[in-house]
């Protein structure tokens, strides 16, 4: 019964497209009964952030930074603005959890596989007093029940954390994609000792278990797995070269990407995931998992899940 959306959503956004997925949860919400079945209901509603924005897809020779900062600056009216355009589309008088889609400041692309911090990508942007400034009036007012955050470092989750717990607003969870692919930003950047019961005692909340679509194999050949075709064997000692030999090349190179539906997501929209698309040695690995999988008589999904 947990509803979790993005005002600019679907993504990549487009304008005629924008909010339509709200309009349907509304509507379904009044067919099922309105505000009784409602309340059955966790709505949790993420606003995008101009540094939301920058993480849209791109043309993979794109880099974040022949990327300008797109759309206006975010300001606390721009939350007010947010929060009232979900509850529109939405047709209720409140939204069970807010939170912003990612930092408005600079912070890595973990999604994107980006693990490094950057200084010189920081930029302007709305502070943490402000940002709880405008959660804070929405919740007097009834608007907004709980606040949370998506996205955070684990110095943003201690600082945003702590300033809320001041206020009398503590954080339901922090949101983070994490899946069999991606595991590192959650377990190895001290943001699972950060949120833990002994610490800040925020749950954290996965998305993108499928990573996309990537983990359901549907883009990987079976029988093309291996970078040098399906009865080539590495032997012991040959590893090292067999990096330096190959690790330029693209996935495209060797048609992993060709593989799978025209219409599929990674296939349709080049520049999504590119930690994964663009990643020969993800495949590989992907490839294992999917034998591993099989071998064992479950699906690449499943898996994934479990």
């Amino acid at each position: 019964n947990f509803l979790d959306m993005g005002d600019n959503e679907p993504v990549p956004s487009r304008p005629q497209f924008k909010g339509k997925g709200h309009e349907l949860i509304g509507k379904w919400i009044k067919d099922k009964g309105g505000a009784a079945f409602r309340e059955r209901l966790v709505l949790s509603g993420r606003i995008a952030t101009s540094e939301t924005l920058v993480r849209q897809p791109h043309p993979p020779a794109q880099t974040r930074q022949d990327r300008k900062r797109p759309g206006p600056p975010m300001t606390r009216e721009r939350i007010r603005e947010a929060v009232d355009g979900f509850l529109g589309r939405l047709g209720t008088d409140y939204l069970d959890v807010v939170s912003l889609s990612a930092p408005d400041r600079y912070t890595p692309m973990t999604e994107e596989g980006e693990d490094t911090y950057c200084y010189g990508y920081e930029h302007d942007s709305l502070s943490m007093e402000a940002t709880l400034d405008a959660f804070e009036e929405l919740v007097k007012e009834g608007k907004v029940r709980h606040i949370a955050v998506s996205e955070e470092t684990p110095w943003g989750l201690f600082k945003f954390a702590s300033m809320a717990e001041q206020r009398g607003l503590p954080l339901v969870f922090s949101q983070h994609v994490y899946n069999i692919m991606n595991r590192n930003h959650v377990e190895s950047s001290g943001l699972a000792e950060m949120a833990g019961t002994r610490q800040m005692n925020v749950p954290l909340v996965g998305y993108s278990p499928l990573a996309g679509g990537f983990l359901t194999a549907k883009y990987l050949d079976p029988e093309r797995w291996n970078l040098k075709g399906p009865t080539f064997v590495p032997q012991e000692g040959t590893f090292p070269s067999f990096v330096e030999e190959w690790q330029d090349l693209q996935p495209e190179d060797w048609g992993f990407i060709s593989y799978g539906p025209e219409t599929g997501k990674l296939n349709r929209y080049k520049g999504w995931y590119e930690a994964y698309r663009a990643s020969v040695f993800a495949h590989m690995h992907l490839g294992k998992l999917l034998k591993t999988a099989r071998s064992h008589g479950y699906a690449m999904w499943q898996l994934a899940f479990a």
